[in-house]
């Protein structure tokens, strides 16, 4: 509440002139004095967050392990959203006796794709706060080995309500390519480098359930089944 009559108590001035909170300086201006004695402008960029000296810190990595990084976190949203719509193009095949008997109606079908999508974000709620007790690393490769292992469940499964349950455990194993991955992405680049990086995991994300719905339609076709 102090900071909420604080806010409206500024002058003109101090509203213009105020910075919003999480502002940071990319680029500090400043004169350089050349050869000839002249000042010329000089542009550099300024790193934020500041690297520590440690050589472990992320930000002090290469280049081309930070692009090595960016790449899994973007194969791993690509993939958790490709498992999650490529099912949708077997629909046909699953309402058919060929498959399950009794076959699932249509309404029971969606089921297999409603309850991945709601454990792929409501699987955050504890796969957040165990990344920030025990690491990205560890509950990255966690959340893989689960989402490999139900994959293989979801292939394998004889009945709809087995494989409704490996559906479900997929999207728990694909929730921290939504929510930590970026984190992890964040937290390797600096803030300048992140509008790029962030795009790049955003494009993979985003092509993940459009190449998902468009490629299982391949997969039904030629195999019979997902």
């Amino acid at each position: 509440m102090t900071c909420f009559r604080r806010a409206f108590k500024l002058s003109k001035n101090e509203v213009k002139n105020a910075n919003p909170p999480g502002t940071v300086s990319l680029i500090s201006h400043h004169l350089e004095r050349t050869e000839t004695g002249r000042d010329v402008p000089q542009d550099e960029v300024q790193l934020n967050p500041r690297p520590s000296l440690n050589p472990a810190d992320p930000l002090n990595w290469p280049l081309w392990r930070k692009g090595a990084i960016l790449a899994c976190m973007s194969l791993f949203a690509f993939v958790a959203n490709f498992t999650s719509a490529s099912i949708a193009s077997a629909f046909p095949i699953y309402a058919t006796p060929a498959v399950f008997t009794p076959p699932p109606s249509f309404t029971q079908l969606t089921r297999l794709i409603a309850v991945n999508v709601l454990m792929l974000g409501a699987s955050n709620i504890w796969w957040l706060p165990l990344a920030n007790v025990f690491g990205r690393r560890p509950i990255m490769l966690i959340s893989l080995l689960t989402l490999t292992l139900c994959s293989m469940w979801a292939g394998l499964a004889k009945s709809y309500h087995s494989l409704l349950a490996a559906r479900l455990f997929m999207g728990i194993g694909g929730g921290p390519a939504d929510v930590v991955a970026p984190n992890v992405v964040g937290e390797v680049f600096f803030v300048h480098q992140r509008g790029r990086a962030m795009a790049i995991y955003t494009v993979f994300l985003t092509l993940g359930p459009l190449v998902g719905g468009t490629g299982g339609g391949y997969i039904a076709a030629s195999n019979g089944v997902l």
